[in-house]
């Protein structure tokens, strides 16, 4: 199962899998993957999954 990796200064800080064909990351609680970082839009980027590829 392919899996979203984080670092941070070059140290993992989260390992999430990716078990459904889309998930959506950004700060808002109800986001699949919550990233709590005021940078962050309350829905960052939607990953999408096809079986083959990952698209942003």
């Amino acid at each position: 199962m392919p899996e979203l990796v984080f670092f941070r200064r070059g140290e993992e800080v989260l390992r999430v899998a990716l078990e459904r064909q889309r998930m959506v990351l950004g700060r808002a609680q109800d986001c699949d993957i919550v990233i709590p970082d005021p940078h962050v839009s309350r829905q960052h980027l939607a990953l999408l999954l096809d079986g083959t590829r990952c698209l942003l």
